[in-house]
């Protein structure tokens, strides 16, 4: 009775937002589903990936790390290297290896994924394109986006047509896409997706909830890369408004963008004492 409602909160907590909240929660789900059916039996291992997406969500990047590498190691020993489950983890690996700077280790490990994906699911299959997306972002992270491009392009149509514009993952698949537009200088297109993308999520999820704060993360990036250096910075200070009173000054997501509206503050004061011609 107890790790059932442990994970009705846990879900609880991921919908409005609240990965801190949320962790505690499944922490316990965690152990009393291990106790209780086994650390390999497929319900202990979604408890564990619940676990680390929530641990992501909350900003606690090692520790997310090191949940995933005992989910897929599990996962392999108990399920199966082709195991739906199994690839599911060796996927989301792959996006913390990424995210934690070891690129080459993401690409390998994305490139196996996809090729197992394909073998087991077909190239067309939501989870085939899930590994695909993937890898897309992680050769853009390595600068490989003449990769990226096309690979990002087929999934955003794929997920627009599968599950409609207005779907989390569609959405996810438009900042992808946006971001690496920008990256290689198609810049009209890519404030247009990633706009796209936080109206969709300012509608659909809140203008508070932590995927909608991702998308504006993705915008004002873009904005500032282009120069656009107030809206950038009025869209950050907007955010850290909003994460400070969800997640604390202290939260390491917290600290990232404080960090960058002190950035683009000290660019517009460095920018107004240039003297002019």
């Amino acid at each position: 009775a107890e790790l059932e409602l442990r994970q009705s909160l846990g879900d609880t907590f991921r919908y409005l937002g609240l990965g801190t909240n949320e962790v505690a929660h499944r922490q316990r789900a965690l152990e009393l589903s291990e106790r209780l059916l086994g650390p390999g039996s497929p319900e202990a291992l979604t408890n564990r990936m619940d676990l680390a997406f929530a641990l992501s969500q909350a900003g606690l990047t090692n520790e997310y790390l090191t949940v995933l590498e005992q989910a897929w190691q599990t996962a392999s020993d108990a399920l199966g290297m082709d195991d739906e489950r199994t690839l599911v983890t060796m996927g989301y690996l792959g996006v913390a290896y990424r995210d934690l700077g070891r690129g080459a280790d993401s690409v390998c490990l994305l490139e196996a994924g996809v090729q197992r994906c394909r073998e087991v699911f077909g190239d067309d299959n939501l989870r085939t394109l899930d590994m695909v997306n993937h890898l897309a972002w992680s050769y853009h992270c390595t600068g490989q986006n003449e990769r990226a491009v096309p690979l990002l392009e087929q999934i955003q149509r794929s997920r627009e047509r599968v599950l409609g514009r207005e779907h989390e993952d569609t959405t996810r698949a438009m900042i992808d896409l946006g971001r690496a537009y920008q990256a290689v200088g198609r810049q009209s297109e890519a404030f247009e997706l990633l706009e796209q993308a936080y109206e969709i999520r300012c509608l659909r999820q809140g203008p508070q909830h932590q995927q909608t704060l991702i998308a504006m993360d993705a915008l004002a990036l873009s904005y500032e890369s282009a120069g656009r250096t107030n809206d950038a910075l009025a869209l950050r200070t907007h955010a850290l408004e909003i994460r400070e009173t969800k997640l604390g000054p202290n939260n390491s997501s917290t600290v990232r963008t404080r960090d960058a509206v002190f950035r683009l503050r000290a660019a517009l004061a460095a920018a107004s004492t240039q003297p002019t011609r």
